[in-house]
């Protein structure tokens, strides 16, 4: 019989979906990476500094994301990484992709 607070040895297998959905971030986050830094050519020189620094830092949003559920620590926080690498990361015309962190979203 264990205590209250005492962790169950067991507690690993509650959540065995993670695995997938974190595989999900760290995809989302190159597919992200990728598809910002290809198109970086093309944008402004007024906007490089802007879009260089969003191509950057929501993508890595999405691998700490990717991070923490793995870990299966914080995952409301690797949710809001998720939504926030989702709204920021500068897809362009490729728009659609921004769908594999909303599903990833919807099923941490």
């Amino acid at each position: 019989m264990t205590a209250i607070n005492e962790t169950e040895p067991t507690s690993n297998k509650r959540l065995p979906s993670l695995r997938w959905i974190w595989m999900g971030a760290a995809i989302w986050a190159s597919i992200g990476a990728m598809i910002c830094w290809l198109a970086f050519g093309d944008v402004n020189a007024d906007a490089k500094w802007w879009v260089g620094i969003a191509s950057t830092v929501f993508p890595l949003c999405a691998a700490a994301a990717a991070l923490l559920i793995k870990r299966r620590r914080n995952l409301g926080m690797a949710g809001g990484l998720l939504f926030l690498s989702m709204i920021g990361t500068p897809t362009y015309a490729v728009y659609i992709v921004n769908m594999i962190p909303a599903v990833l979203i919807v099923g941490l």
